[in-house]
């Protein structure tokens, strides 16, 4: 799917990472699967959401994942939005 994307949408990027989850991918894999596939890797998610540059942030964004993995990154948006 992610290479049908890649080939007929234009101006798409995928990144792959992981999360602190027993069953979650590790980093080392992460590594190797988006080299294999062309992918960036991103080894801390929310360094990436905090460096996301500003004419990126209008920019829409897609995240997906395990339900685990989308709780977190909710809340931690949601904290982030609450404190700004």
């Amino acid at each position: 799917m992610i290479q049908e994307i890649q080939t007929n949408v234009d101006n798409v990027e995928f990144y792959l990472t992981t999360f602190d989850f027993p069953r979650a991918m590790a980093k080392k894999d992460v590594l190797k699967v988006a080299e294999k596939h062309n992918l960036a890797p991103v080894l801390d998610w929310k360094v990436f959401l905090e460096q996301i540059s500003p004419e990126l942030q209008e920019t829409p964004l897609f995240i997906t994942g395990s339900l685990y993995f989308i709780s977190e990154v909710r809340k931690y948006l949601l904290e982030k939005t609450s404190t700004v």
